[in-house]
C-alpha cells in the first residue's frame, strides 16, 4: 500500500516526465517562413487553422494572402515531419536572435548569395523554439535537407511561390 508520501512523490515524478518531454509533444502553433526573392509565410495551429502570405515582390501590394484549414491529424504530420529541425532548434530570446542577425557560414563553407532561407518557429506551453537554415551556406553540402524543407513548405494546402 501506498503511503500519502510515496504518493506525492509518484505524482511529483510524473510531473517532472511530463514536464521533460513538453518541448517536443506540446507544440500548439507553427510557424513557417520560406525568403528569397518570393517569400512566404505560413502559421498553423493545434486545430488546424492556418494563414499564410506570399509576396512574390518588394512591395506588400504584391503580397497574397489568405486561410486555410487542415485536420488535427495533418498538423500532427507537419509536427513530425520538422521534429528533427525541431532537435536541433532554439529558444527564441533576445541574445539568439542577435546572434542570428550577425550569423555567418561558417569558414570555409561555400556561399551562395541570394538563395534564400527557411525559418520554423514552434510554440506552446513553456515552448518557443525556432531553426534556421540559409539555403545559400553549403548549398551542395545541405541540398537534401534544403529540398526537404521545401517540400514541407509545399505540403501545406496554399498556393505555389
Amino acid at each position: 500500500m501506498l503511503t500519502r508520501t510515496r504518493w506525492l512523490f509518484l505524482a511529483l515524478l510524473v510531473a517532472a516526465c511530463d514536464a521533460q518531454n513538453d518541448g517536443l509533444q506540446k507544440v500548439e502553433r507553427i510557424q513557417l517562413i520560406l525568403s528569397g526573392w518570393a517569400s512566404m509565410d505560413i502559421e498553423v495551429n493545434i486545430s488546424g487553422e492556418g494563414r499564410y502570405t506570399i509576396n512574390h515582390g518588394v512591395s506588400s501590394a504584391q503580397a497574397v494572402s489568405g486561410s486555410f484549414v487542415i485536420s488535427p491529424q495533418k498538423f500532427a504530420d507537419l509536427a513530425n515531419l520538422l521534429k528533427p529541425f525541431q532537435s536541433r532548434s532554439v529558444p527564441l530570446t533576445k541574445s539568439s536572435i542577435d546572434r542570428l542577425m550577425t550569423w555567418t557560414c561558417p569558414k570555409p563553407s561555400t556561399r551562395i548569395n541570394d538563395a534564400g532561407a527557411f525559418y520554423v518557429q514552434w510554440t506552446g506551453p513553456r515552448l518557443n523554439n525556432y531553426y534556421y537554415a540559409d539555403f545559400g551556406c553549403d548549398a551542395n553540402k545541405m541540398k537534401a535537407r534544403n529540398a526537404e524543407l521545401r517540400a514541407i513548405m509545399r505540403s501545406l494546402p496554399v498556393p505555389t511561390l
